[in-house]
């Protein structure tokens, strides 16, 4: 008991929700700014595509699986452009779940909901 944080357990699963979507929001941004293009011709050339499992861990702390597609601009049919890689979006997951924090404006103003290290970015 003494090493379990119950008070950010609390604060955490229904702030996650909201994580994600600023996750979301903020990606094309960021992988945008990695391939040197606006986000304008970024949605002109691909499309970023997300499916997500929230599931509640043995401990009670929601936990995410989430698989991020790069299509085409006319979806899973088309292919991405060349130089949209898996490599770079790599980077701007990682830079961007790095970035994006959600605050708890009235229960405690030092405490922010933010993505934890244990970030796994890998190819499928």
């Amino acid at each position: 008991m003494d090493c379990y944080d119950y008070r950010g357990a609390v604060l955490w699963n229904p702030r996650a929700g909201e994580l994600w979507r600023r996750f979301t929001q903020a990606l094309p941004a960021t992988f945008a700014r990695h391939l040197g293009v606006s986000q304008a011709e970024l949605r002109r050339r691909l499309r970023l595509s997300y499916a997500k499992v929230a599931e509640y861990q043995a401990r009670g702390l929601i936990h995410f699986h989430a698989v991020i597609r790069l299509d085409g601009p006319d979806g899973p049919s088309d292919r991405p452009p060349d130089w949209a890689t898996v490599p770079v979006l790599q980077n701007a997951i990682r830079e961007t779940a790095a970035a994006v924090s959600v605050p708890v404006p009235d229960d405690d103003p030092s405490f922010v909901s933010r993505w934890g290290t244990q970030l796994d970015v890998d190819p499928i």
